[in-house]
């Protein structure tokens, strides 16, 4: 089901979606995290912060412009991808305090999700692993 992000955060409070999938940071922004009993901590993230250059202008600047611009860049990642750590720690945090139950199994681990997980993860190239969520067996 694909839908705007505020139309499912309104149906999950009103009960009418029982599960999303989304980073554990996006979780706790949009405050999904206090209407969800379980995650699946699956380590997954979005990088969308693309860093986008012409070519041929590319190509034409000095070396050195050059090579500053390929540290930067470096530099660039590194941060964004310790800064997800530091967000997912702290989010991970929040989940916690809210008296949810985190899941560190892989969501395909029990029969039952993964028949549930089965059509979807196969129309992603065929791999199940770690690509779809499920709800918890019931306690």
């Amino acid at each position: 089901m694909i839908m705007d992000l505020t139309e499912a955060i309104t149906m999950i409070k009103n009960g009418e979606i029982d599960a999303q999938e989304n980073p554990l940071t996006n979780t706790v922004t949009y405050g999904v995290h206090k209407f969800h009993r379980f995650h699946t901590l699956s380590n997954h993230f979005y990088i969308s912060r693309p860093i986008f250059l012409h070519r041929p202008t590319y190509e034409s600047w000095p070396d050195d412009l050059r090579a500053a611009m390929q540290t930067a860049i470096a530099e660039a990642v590194a941060f964004q991808r310790d800064l997800h750590e530091r967000e997912e720690t702290e989010a991970q945090k929040a989940i916690d305090a809210n008296a949810a139950k985190p899941s560190r199994s892989a969501p395909t681990s029990t029969p039952r999700s993964s028949r549930r997980c089965s059509p979807c993860c196969a129309r992603r190239n065929g791999s199940t692993a770690m690509t779809c969520s499920s709800l918890p067996e019931p306690e």
